[in-house]
């Protein structure tokens, strides 16, 4: 029998993605990412190797066969100067006699972990790494699938490099502006209006975002594409918020965004959002499918937001199914997160919502939008149905885990 090792690595920080896959694994299944080499170094830009991650932690794959590299980042440890998650700590994988061995990693987007297979000559080894979804806690498990004995040594430190971590790090003395990039060298200046434009250094309830929200804009200030203005800003140690509404007189082509235009609540057209989406997919993908455009974090990670907002949407705590998604194109979600601890599931099929289904957390009241807007809808609990409710807005009561689906009321 030839010589055959399984060594499996708990680290402090991650292990793999448990609990049932999400709904339509199918489709999840197709879109796993092959690499056949490494990628992927730290950045203050978006990382381009395999990813792993819990919400809390996030881990990237480096380096090539003989030395595994795992950079190991926290969400609340960020970088002041840009702006960026940085790496807490790394785990690297010294196995010497896989220098130059051919190499493939996969990222799978259903189990959620990245398997690696790595051979030259009778010497290989394959790797499985994953997060666990409860715990900060990080696994990698080693197989020998070689026919010789593999000598693995394994080495931990902190940071992203081998220079020192900082005890502290000062606050940056760059004034705050707006109207303008702030790091651009005299880019972008914005034409138009702004109005109640602040910085927090906390999150903002539900009154507060609602409140003005349907008020008279107050502090509405004009800018003229030319220069923008100072604007007092706190000290964040873990949350910001930049609360403020943006009316456009005029857009850049440098920076061509979707925008309003030019009203304070105009709606997006949603063809236009998909067609952006897919050519931003089609020009900007990094080898581990992330979007990269060379600016901000928000610009980057926002298309996967959108895509969600245009299927799901609960702001003011009221959920909405497929709002801002085209009625002629067939599209079907689960388990998105609402506001609220609900779940929630639905599809969209020739411009009718169906198989709409929530499951409830923690408890209390579901306020729906009906998606049904002109029949009556009926509530079936835990698999029995309990009452009809009608008209375009309608709340739910709801207990602990208590799945709830709805369905239109047939008319006999």
């Amino acid at each position: 029998m030839k010589p055959c090792a399984i060594l499996v690595l708990p680290i402090f920080l991650m292990s793999a993605a448990t609990g049932q896959a999400a709904a339509g694994p199918e489709f999840v299944a197709r879109h796993a990412i092959t690499l056949n080499a490494p990628a992927g170094a730290p950045t203050q830009y978006m990382p381009s190797g395999p990813l792993l991650g819990n919400g809390d932690v996030g881990v990237m794959q480096s380096g090539p066969a003989e030395q595994l590299i795992y950079y190991i980042g926290k969400n609340d440890f960020w970088s002041i100067k840009y702006q960026s998650p940085i790496a807490v700590g790394q785990l690297r994988i010294l196995t010497p006699a896989l220098q130059g061995a051919k190499f493939q990693t996969v990222s799978d987007m259903r189990l959620a972990e990245i398997r690696g297979d790595y051979a030259r000559g009778d010497v290989a080894m394959t790797s499985r790494a994953w997060v666990d979804a409860k715990q900060n806690l990080l696994c990698v498990e080693l197989s020998n699938k070689g026919s010789k004995p593999l000598a693995i040594s394994l080495q931990n430190s902190m940071g992203a490099g081998t220079s020192v971590v900082p005890s502290s790090v000062p606050a940056s003395p760059s004034p705050v502006k707006i109207g303008c990039e702030q790091y651009g060298g005299g880019r972008w200046f914005f034409n138009g209006e702004m109005a109640d434009v602040t910085i927090l250094d906390r999150a903002l309830s539900l009154e507060e975002i609602t409140t003005p929200a349907k008020g008279a804009r107050k502090d509405v200030q004009t800018f003229d594409g030319k220069a923008g203005k100072p604007l007092a800003a706190p000290d964040v140690s873990k949350v910001l918020t930049i609360a403020g509404w943006v009316k456009a007189a005029s857009l850049s082509n440098v920076a061509d965004y979707i925008v309003s235009k030019g009203d304070w609540n105009h709606a997006y057209d949603p063809k236009k959002i998909l067609a952006e989406l897919n050519n931003m997919y089609s020009n900007h993908a990094l080898p581990n499918k992330l979007l990269s455009f060379g600016g901000g974090g928000i610009e980057n990670v926002s298309p996967a937001l959108g895509v969600t907002e245009m299927l799901l949407q609960s702001h003011e705590g009221v959920i909405r199914f497929f709002p801002c998604w085209p009625r002629n194109q067939d599209a079907r979600f689960g388990t998105l997160r609402a506001k609220g601890a609900f779940l929630v599931s639905a599809e969209l099929k020739g411009g009718v919502a169906s198989g709409v289904k929530i499951t409830s957390e923690k408890g209390g009241d579901c306020v729906v939008q009906n998606p049904w807007p002109d029949k009556s809808v009926r509530v079936i609990r835990n698999g029995q149905p309990t009452e009809v409710v009608s008209g375009p807005r309608f709340t739910l009561k709801t207990a602990f885990g208590e799945t709830i689906v709805i369905e239109p009321e047939v008319t006999r």
